[in-house]
C-alpha cells in the first residue's frame, strides 16, 4: 500500500496538462454550449446569446461547424435510470398480470397471443422511441428482455437440476 494516498497526483515528467482557458478556446467553449443546448432552443435563440456575450459572426459559425461534426456521445443521452426501471417493472407486471387475468377469466387462448402481442408493442415501442423518449424506449427494451428472459432462466434451471438429479437418466419400468 503506498503512503501517497490523498496527495495531489504530481505531473509525469514535470510537466502539466495542458487546459485551454476560455480566451484561448473561444469557439470550443462555444461549440460545447451549441451541442448541450441545440434541442432545447432554436438556431437563431443561441446564435443571439452567442452574440450577446460578445462572440464575433466568423466565432458562432465555427462553432456550429464543430458542434455539427461531432456526434452525440453516449452518456450525452438523456435517460433517467428510475424512468427506465419503472417502466421495465411496469411492463412484465402488465405482461404476467394480463396474462393472469386473462386466464382466471377462462379465455386462456387469448392470454397467448396478447402477450405476443404485448411484446410485439414493447419491440416496436423500443425501436421506435429510441431517438424521441429514450427513457422509455429503453424501459420497454428491458420489459421485454425481462419479460422474455425470466422463463427462458427458470426453465433452463429446471431442466439442469432435472439433468443434475438424474430424472432422464433413469429408466422407465412398469
Amino acid at each position: 500500500m503506498s503512503d501517497d494516498v490523498g496527495q495531489e497526483p504530481q505531473p509525469a515528467e514535470g510537466r502539466e496538462p495542458v487546459v485551454p482557458t476560455v480566451a484561448e478556446d473561444r469557439v470550443g467553449v462555444l461549440a460545447a454550449y451549441v451541442r448541450t443546448n441545440r434541442d432545447r432552443y432554436t438556431e437563431e435563440a443561441l446564435q443571439a446569446s452567442a452574440r450577446k456575450s460578445g462572440y464575433t459572426d466568423d466565432e458562432i459559425d465555427a462553432a456550429w461547424r464543430s458542434a455539427a461534426s461531432r456526434t452525440a456521445i453516449p452518456s450525452e443521452r438523456r435517460t433517467n435510470t428510475g424512468s427506465v426501471v419503472a417502466v421495465a417493472i411496469g411492463f412484465v407486471v402488465a405482461l404476467y398480470g394480463g396474462g393472469v387475468l386473462i386466464g382466471a377469466a377462462g379465455a386462456g387462448d387469448i392470454a397467448a397471443a396478447a402477450a405476443l402481442g404485448l411484446i410485439i408493442v414493447g419491440i416496436a415501442g423500443w425501436a421506435l422511441l429510441k431517438d424521441t423518449r429514450p427513457s422509455l424506449s429503453s424501459g420497454l427494451g428491458w420489459g421485454v428482455l425481462l419479460a422474455v428472459g425470466i422463463p427462458l432462466v427458470v426453465v433452463l434451471g429446471i431442466l439442469g437440476i432435472c439433468i443434475v438429479v438424474g430424472v432422464f437418466s433413469r429408466p422407465v419400468t412398469g
